[in-house]
């Protein structure tokens, strides 16, 4: 058995909901005291969470697609790099997955 902590910060999850929500950039920084590179942190993490739910045994599948919802809501920039986000909308116009790059 491997025992991992988890953190939960609520206070943070007004930030995560309002970008995935789709707040701008811009109008997100200017609503928080946190310093740009920190949130890039925290929502990178987010997405690193949620990227890992739909492989985890014993979920519905409720959750797994509310998982991937999330996820494609918060990985958009600055959050994703540039070049992820121009490889996953190149992927998507050919039909590939963009994790794996192989037909969806």
């Amino acid at each position: 058995k491997v025992v991992v902590p988890a953190w939960w910060e609520p206070e943070l999850m007004g930030l995560v909901e309002a970008w995935a929500k789709g707040t701008t950039w811009n109008d997100l920084i200017a609503n928080t005291s946190l310093d740009e590179g920190d949130v890039v942190r925290i929502m990178r993490r987010t997405v690193d969470l949620l990227a890992q739910v739909p492989y985890c045994e014993a979920i519905s599948e409720q959750l797994r697609k509310n998982a991937r919802s999330a996820l494609i809501a918060i990985n958009r920039f600055p959050v994703a790099e540039a070049d992820q986000v121009l490889k996953a909308a190149a992927a998507e116009s050919s039909g590939l997955n963009a994790a794996t790059e192989r037909a969806a």
